[in-house]
């Protein structure tokens, strides 16, 4: 077991807390994910674990953890569950604010960014132009990307979608951020 404590809940268990507080008007997830050696450490060692997502259409995703890293909320989730290879859990996370098909692009969108590190001008002209004909190909699924990202604390992605989303105003975007501000 870790030394990691997560705050205390209204109910008997992590996900008690994030449907109480996270999912509420509320979230006290941290501003940052604590990045201590034994954190790290933990995380790591779940490189290869499967995590089993339930989405707001009640599909069940089965992703890698390594990809579910760019996700602050999802990281926070799992350490709090303190999963790991000894200590799985047989239930899936709740991710209830969002689609199935949605995570799916999302999902799809991290695996690329995290097997393609931008280490040098080329490689981040390839992610650049990945990007480009990733929104392209989901432009109606913008904002309900975006209002993912926003749940899921994803910056990169949300850096991203917002630029392509600017570069884009029409009324069907106004109107979808109508709805995004109800969101928030």
């Amino acid at each position: 077991m870790s030394d990691f404590k997560c705050p205390p809940t209204s109910g008997n268990s992590a996900l008690d807390y994030f449907s109480d507080v996270v999912i509420g008007s509320k979230s006290s997830i941290p501003e940052k994910l604590e990045y201590t050696p034994e954190a790290v450490a933990r995380r790591a060692a779940r490189k290869n674990l499967k995590i089993r997502l339930m989405s707001r259409d009640s599909r069940l995703l089965k992703v890698n953890y390594q990809y579910l890293e760019c996700s602050d909320t999802l990281v926070y989730m799992i350490d709090c569950l303190d999963i790991n290879e000894d200590n799985s859990v047989d239930d899936a996370i709740d991710v209830p604010m969002v689609h199935s098909d949605i995570l799916r692009k999302i999902f799809q969108w991290a695996r690329i960014h995290a097997n393609t590190p931008a280490t040098d001008e080329k490689t981040r002209q390839k992610l650049e132009k990945y990007n480009e004909r990733f929104l392209n190909a989901n432009k109606p699924g913008l904002v309900d990307m975006l209002m993912a990202a926003y749940f899921l604390r994803i910056d990169s992605l949300k850096e991203v979608l917002c630029k392509k989303i600017g570069e884009c105003k029409t009324s069907t975007f106004e109107q979808a951020f109508k709805k995004l501000d109800k969101f928030n």
